[in-house]
């Protein structure tokens, strides 16, 4: 969870490429990592064909999660207490939901969550 908020935080901040460049440049390494292999597999004279990557595991957070996250993140920059309790308070109420397993119940604290972004924290 840790890993998934920092991500996003990095991604908020501009701080590192955009996480659809990262996962490409990860996929291009995998697939050229893997060609000479299965051409001395293939035993045969002509150039093996790049495969496809397989892309990296995803985190567990949904994306709408992560999208609300970005939100809380954003908005809190601004706020009078400061990001660092904004950034406390977020991984409390998110940790609360983590159980959470069908997409409706997930859009419903998704929608409450937006709610909350919206006439709470601006």
């Amino acid at each position: 969870w840790d890993e998934c908020c920092a991500e996003v935080e990095r991604e908020v901040s501009g701080g590192c490429l955009s996480l659809l460049q990262q996962e490409q440049d990860t996929w291009r390494v995998e697939a050229s990592a893997h060609a000479p292999a299965l051409a001395s597999a293939a035993g045969s004279p002509r150039r093996a064909s790049t495969p496809i990557a397989s892309p990296p595991p995803r985190s567990g957070m949904h994306p709408l999660v992560r999208d609300l996250y970005k939100r809380v993140i954003t908005v809190g920059k601004d706020y009078p207490g400061g990001l660092e309790v904004v950034r406390r308070k977020a991984k409390e109420a998110f940790a609360r939901y983590a159980n959470l397993s069908s997409e409706v119940s997930i859009k419903k604290a998704v929608a409450r969550g937006r709610w909350y972004v919206r006439n709470e924290l601006m």
